[in-house]
């Protein structure tokens, strides 16, 4: 439900953020607010299982803040849930190396989830690695 309404407030807000010059400052709010909302959707489509969504909102949000701290940790949190190849683990790395970058280092819990996540995703990695590995004897017969 909050979804739809972080939804339907996007829209309305892609029409304010196309203001003329001297309205600047009712636009940045307005690229502010569109911020939070994708950071918004994006939790929301986390919770839900909608991980290529999740990057999609990320990248919009990346979009206006190119140094959203959340942005990076939730498209690295969907990328390291698709698991779809070794690419997409090594950027939710990257995402997430960048996210702790953009940590305030007093934020110990922050910094906890990020290192978490990311020794997950690295676990996920070596375990592809491991099952290349075996595929390569198989298919090749090597000892």
């Amino acid at each position: 439900a909050s979804r739809v309404h972080y939804e339907k407030a996007l829209t309305y807000l892609s029409t304010l953020c196309r203001r003329t010059e001297e309205e600047d400052e009712v636009a940045e709010d307005g690229r502010k607010v569109q911020l939070a909302l994708f950071l918004n959707v994006a939790a929301c489509e986390l919770k839900t299982g909608e991980y290529e969504q999740v990057v999609d909102r990320c990248l919009q949000a990346l979009a206006i803040d190119p140094r959203s701290q959340k942005a990076f940790y939730r498209r690295g949190v969907a990328l390291g849930k698709l698991n779809r190849n070794r690419e997409d683990l090594h950027l939710a790395i990257a995402d997430f190396r960048e996210a702790l970058l953009l940590t305030d280092e007093k934020d110990n819990a922050t910094i906890r989830d990020i290192r978490k996540e990311m020794e997950m995703v690295k676990r996920n990695l070596e375990d592809q690695k491991d099952k290349d590995k075996a595929f390569a004897k198989r298919a090749f017969g090597a000892e």
